[in-house]
């Protein structure tokens, strides 16, 4: 089942794709089912995220229905991101195509967290300021948790996946740049120079943090549509692509992740707890496909107004314009 939230003339609701281009409203189709009346009233505000945990007693009553639906206008419908999470927890660096580029890394996972206030639905606009740097766009496919997870098994964390998703996680490089600190730190030392335990050794770090270059608003387009599991098939092989004005700039498979679904949602529920309709993002898709590999710095969404695109096999296709807001050097600001 696909499903999707979208805004109305009366509001948000959570819907169906039910065929190409054909949206059911979920609220009508559960009060025939005689849903509850707090299942209804939360398809009806747009709350996906508070059906997730009764979806398995919601959907075979779905599949009993026998009233006619009720067809969502898609033409006056503004779409929503699928899904409010508590979180989204986004994986580093998680593609084989990476080795190459890696100097060190973890032997396991790492992930980072986007804000929520930084998602947008299919069809919304990403903002790119001038102080941004040079901003780009990365393809990514993301799980939707289905249960409360904590201290998950892989089995358990695999059959705790609700869906999959689109998530395009834009990134600045140029905020990452500024916010980069070199330093130095002091650590335990039992072997310090002076020779007694408890001593400290001095060691030079670099880091930066994700709170700019990675959740600025607009930089998290999520949707269009939650794929649910039972019809999703295997999420770690499957197709995905990444267009800027028709031009493919990306192509790869989920199987060139290093870390699959199962094992990724694992580990990070030995350290955050995750909740139902929670989001977690793969990492960047960035393998070679038919075009010759392209650096992600190739597609800088300041080089002028455009649309981005994210395909991935059975999902659909996740499409945000780009605006360009502020004085560019050489470039008329663009008018609302």
């Amino acid at each position: 089942m696909k499903l999707a939230t979208v805004s109305t003339d009366a509001g948000p609701l959570v819907a169906i794709e039910n065929g190409e281009g054909t949206l059911i409203d979920l609220g009508t189709l559960l009060e025939a089912a005689g849903g509850a009346a707090a299942d209804v009233a939360a398809a009806r505000r747009g709350d996906l995220a508070a059906l997730i945990p009764q979806w398995q007693e919601i959907a075979p009553r779905l599949a009993q229905v026998n009233a006619p639906a009720t067809v969502v206008d898609v033409a006056a419908t503004r779409w929503l991101p699928p899904v409010r999470p508590s979180k989204i927890c986004c994986v580093a660096l998680n593609n084989r195509t990476m080795d190459r580029d890696r100097i060190s890394a973890p032997e396991h996972p790492a992930f980072f967290l986007k804000a929520p206030s930084s998602l947008i639905g299919h069809g919304e606009a990403i903002v790119v300021r001038p102080d941004y740097g040079l901003t780009h766009p990365e393809p990514e496919l993301a799980v939707v948790i289905g249960a409360r997870l904590k201290d998950a098994s892989p089995a358990e964390a695999r059959a705790a996946i609700f869906g999959v998703t689109i998530l395009n996680d834009v990134t600045s490089v140029g905020m990452r740049v500024e916010d980069h600190f070199h330093f130095r730190f002091a650590l335990p030392d039992d072997e310090a120079t002076a020779g007694a335990p408890g001593g400290f050794r001095t060691v030079e770090h670099h880091t930066t943090y994700a709170g700019r270059y990675k959740s600025a608003d607009t930089f998290g387009p999520l949707g269009p549509v939650i794929v649910t599991a039972d019809e999703m098939g295997d999420p770690d092989d499957l197709a995905i692509s990444c267009t800027v004005d028709g031009e493919l700039v990306q192509e790869d498979r989920t199987s060139s992740y290093r870390y699959g679904t199962a094992e990724v949602v694992s580990f990070i529920s030995r350290y955050q707890t995750l909740l139902p309709g929670d989001v977690v993002s793969m990492g960047t898709a960035i393998g070679t496909g038919r075009a010759p590999h392209r650096p992600l710095a190739s597609a800088d969404l300041r080089a002028r107004p455009s649309t981005v695109s994210i395909t991935i096999e059975g999902v659909g296709t996740l499409t945000n314009t780009v605006t360009l807001e502020g004085s560019f050097p050489g470039r008329e600001p663009q008018r609302p």
